[in-house]
């Protein structure tokens, strides 16, 4: 009968082992998801900071800057700033988005700015993309340019369309542009 008993606990202890397996792999994977996002918006926030200080320095060397004026930051060149009021976040917009720049801060594609008939696109880092899904339509996205002028766009939709005119499109991607979600932003002041 204790052989019995034995077999049992066995046959226990081999059905839990491969349950406890997966939820450390699952504990693991969510950690490295976390601290990710995390040093994402510390990296962000570092650089966010830097290319405020040097905008500063433009401001008091330079007569008048103009909307055309990029700063360089650590190896990295800032087209911009991202504002969205309502989720009070704000990021440097980098003038690329690759392997080397995705987990600082969103970047452009393209050479078109917000002004520009064309509009811009930006890819965006997770902990910014992220932020995102809780927009609702109608709300706020402000883009700065280096000169300090601020330009208005409305929410308007998660999209899979181009980007309207004069407008921002913001993409959630990972490093290798692979697109996820787009997100509208139009004109309005």
């Amino acid at each position: 009968m204790s052989g019995t008993k034995t077999d049992r606990k066995d046959r226990k202890i081999s059905r839990a082992v491969p349950v406890l397996i997966a939820a450390a792999v699952i504990a693991v994977i969510a950690a490295v998801f976390l601290t990710s996002g995390i040093r994402q918006r510390e990296k962000a926030a570092e650089l966010l900071e830097a290319a405020r200080q040097e905008q500063q320095q433009v401001a008091e060397h330079v007569e008048q800057p103009d909307r055309d004026t990029y700063l360089t930051v650590d190896g990295k060149v800032v087209v911009g700033f991202i504002k969205i009021p309502s989720l009070s976040i704000e990021y440097a917009v980098l003038n690329t988005f690759d392997k080397r720049t995705a987990a600082c801060s969103p970047g452009m594609d393209g050479r078109t700015m917000p002004w520009d008939a064309e509009g811009m696109t930006i890819y965006g880092i997770r902990s910014f993309t992220g932020a995102l899904k809780k927009l609702e339509a109608g709300e706020e996205l402000i883009f700065e340019d280096l000169a300090g002028e601020e330009y208005s766009y409305q929410y308007i939709t998660e999209t899979k369309e181009k980007v309207i005119d004069h407008g921002i499109q913001i993409i959630s991607s990972d490093k290798n542009k692979n697109e996820k979600t787009t997100f509208q932003f139009k004109f309005f002041s």
